[in-house]
């Protein structure tokens, strides 16, 4: 998990962070894939 230099405010992490953070009911998030990301 790490931000990027060039945007603060987005949030990198790893497909199976992003689901166990699901699982775990944290419903507040977006997740983008990168190949969606315009950022």
């Amino acid at each position: 998990m790490f931000r990027l230099a060039e945007n603060t405010s987005a949030i990198v992490v790893h497909e199976s962070v992003c689901k166990h953070l699901e699982s775990c009911g944290f419903d507040q998030l977006l997740f983008i894939k990168p190949e969606d990301w315009v950022g």
